[in-house]
């Protein structure tokens, strides 16, 4: 008689695993243990650490006045200018830039804006101080340089420029084609040729000035065809000008903007950042490709960080904020009237005057959404447990093939864990940070069956 055989239990073996994830990506992962968004929108991951971008506080005069900021107007820059009288009294004045190229000046008085130019493409406005006799309000628009003693925004041309100008030694310069008109530091708005005031005339084969910043003790000429650096200490005999570098790219004008130890601009191909020896692209991952022939560009800078809101030919509107050293950047929510002021970067938001900063409510949903993540094992696989380690709470959505789950996680002295034991072949994790939050690593306990 043969033994009786018995069959064998067939069980599956399973392999548990702790995937790490040390840092977050806005782009690209570099490494396994990096978690990559395929979708973000103000979130920022400076050292790989997961936090909410730029936040809004709305703005106040120190007077307590209350400012109305024309919600039906479509808006393409706030100036908020400080002035001082002769006796040393400080004050504000408010001009909004349209879209359609009308500039309109507040009235505390009456709390209204009335036009003052129309049909007038202006790229710059900016106060400049007098040895004597107070502030100058400087306008500068494609055909000449304007400026007003007076309140009310009544401004007369003083030189000719095509929109760039600032102060720089006590004295107003203006571009205009390859040269540079400067203004006696006793009186910025007299640029006749004199002694002290007169014409800095630049190489042809520069090109037409793009952009102006004043950066360590030096005037940096941003032209079509390279980089100028001008000293003007002292009189006028005793300026120079030494070309730095080449750079043959279109810039947009109103982009160059100083960022802590760079320069910023946006170029026909993406942003640039000038080191004071030459000129590098910076984020390149952003994909940043502006729309050529329109004026849709404006820029500021704040906290070490670099605002930049243009038209992309893939995404329209666009709000890019960069971090000083050019190697991160992330997306936000698109903002009115983006201007550099003396108060930080101010905007309009839902028709409020509003501060760009890391403090207020935070400009739109903090998203950061992955691509699917096998944890590089095809078939199904149990996801036990999330753990997480930072600071503040965020909103988790993790979906499957079919489902998903979402929870608000709260990290509690430093971490928290989330209890899933949930079933798929792949799984996307969707963050929405609240102001505050901080995510530095996450841990996820798979089972492989």
């Amino acid at each position: 008689m043969m033994p009786k055989i018995k069959k064998a239990k067939i069980t599956r073996k399973t392999v548990s695993h702790c995937q790490e994830f040390s840092a977050f990506r806005l782009f690209k992962a570099e490494k396994t243990n990096e978690l990559a968004a395929a979708h973000s929108r103000n979130c920022d991951c400076k050292d790989g650490i997961l936090t909410a971008g730029v936040g809004l506080t709305v703005y106040q005069p120190s007077d307590g006045s209350a400012l109305g900021v024309a919600p039906n107007l479509a808006l393409r820059n706030i100036y908020l200018l400080p002035t001082m009288d002769e006796q040393g009294k400080k004050d504000w004045e408010l001009f909004l830039v349209s879209k359609q190229n009308s500039t309109y000046v507040y009235s505390k008085t009456d709390k209204t804006f009335a036009r003052i130019l129309e049909d007038v493409p202006v790229y710059t406005m900016f106060t400049a101080w007098d040895a004597v006799g107070g502030t100058s309000l400087f306008v500068g628009t494609e055909i000449n340089l304007g400026v007003s003693k007076n309140k009310g925004g009544s401004f007369a041309g003083v030189t000719a420029t095509d929109g760039q100008a600032c102060v720089f030694k006590n004295r107003v310069f203006a571009a205009d084609g390859n040269n540079l008109h400067y203004s006696a530091p006793s009186n910025t708005a007299d640029f006749s040729e004199s002694l002290e005031s007169g014409t800095l005339y630049g190489d042809v084969t520069d090109g037409e000035i793009q952009g102006l910043a004043v950066w360590k003790d030096a005037l940096y000429v941003f032209a079509e065809n390279g980089v100028r650096k001008i000293t003007a200490s002292g009189s006028p005999t005793q300026f120079t000008m030494e070309k730095v570098c080449d750079f043959h790219k279109r810039i947009f004008k109103e982009t160059t903007r100083l960022c802590k130890d760079g320069i910023f601009l946006l170029a026909e191909d993406g942003v640039y950042r000038f080191d004071g020896k030459g000129m590098g692209q910076v984020c390149e991952h952003l994909s940043i490709s502006p729309i050529l022939g329109k004026r849709t560009c404006s820029s500021a800078s704040y906290a070490d960080k670099y605002f930049l809101y243009y038209e992309d030919e893939q995404r329209g509107e666009s709000l890019v904020v960069l971090d000083a050293d050019g190697k991160s950047g992330y997306y936000a929510e698109p903002v009115e009237g983006l201007t550099q002021s003396a108060n930080g970067v101010i905007c309009r938001v839902n028709g409020q005057l509003c501060l760009l900063d890391g403090r207020g409510d935070a400009l739109g949903e903090a998203v950061f959404e992955t691509a699917e993540i096998t944890f590089e094992k095809a078939g199904k696989k149990t996801l036990k447990r999330l753990r997480f380690v930072g600071d503040g709470a965020f909103t988790l959505t993790v979906k499957g093939r079919g489902w998903e789950r979402t929870q608000r996680i709260s990290l509690e002295n430093g971490e928290r864990a989330w209890e899933l034991f949930a079933r798929s072949d792949a799984f996307v994790f969707r963050f929405v940070l609240e102001r505050g939050a901080r995510i530095e690593k996450m841990y996820a306990d798979v089972v492989f069956a």
